[in-house]
């Protein structure tokens, strides 16, 4: 499996959220709404980057900036993750770890889904630890688990 690394473009997240709806029903419709996110992400150099895998997007991720020290990460799956994690799952770690070093981040949190089984499962495998659940965040309402990622010292 040849995997490649490509910086992050807005055109990543149009195509991962067409497929998403596809792939993942109604939970991809909340990421239309970032999109201005996404467009700010992508100006941001070392902030974001896809995965190709065998010649098909995979997946982009990234870390978008909230404040100095507190970056809130992201990620777009499309339906291929699913086939092959192993190898982008730890690629993304390496993206976290990588991105929080350079922007000096002591937070890095993200959200999911409180109904989203494999979204808690994939942020607590990257090391997430749950921090509570913030009632009525998503677009249409929903409920959704905010995790984090504390650096120490």
């Amino acid at each position: 499996m040849a995997q490649k690394v490509v910086r992050f473009i807005t055109a990543h997240a149009e195509d991962l959220i067409e497929q998403g709806r596809k792939d993942f029903g109604s939970l991809a419709d909340a990421d239309t709404t970032m999109k201005p996110y996404f467009d700010v992400v992508a100006e941001q150099a070392g902030m974001a980057y896809s995965i190709i895998q065998d010649g098909h997007l995979v997946l982009s991720a990234g870390v978008y900036r909230v404040w100095d020290g507190v970056g809130e990460a992201w990620l777009l799956p499309s339906h291929r993750l699913l086939k092959k994690p192993a190898a982008a799952v730890r690629t993304v770690s390496r993206f976290l770890d990588d991105i929080a070093e350079q922007n000096n981040f002591v937070r890095v949190q993200a959200t999911t889904h409180r109904q989203f089984d494999r979204g808690r499962r994939f942020l607590e495998w990257l090391g997430f630890e749950r921090e509570g659940v913030l009632r009525n965040y998503g677009p249409d309402g929903s409920d959704h688990i905010i995790y984090a990622r504390i650096k120490d010292g």
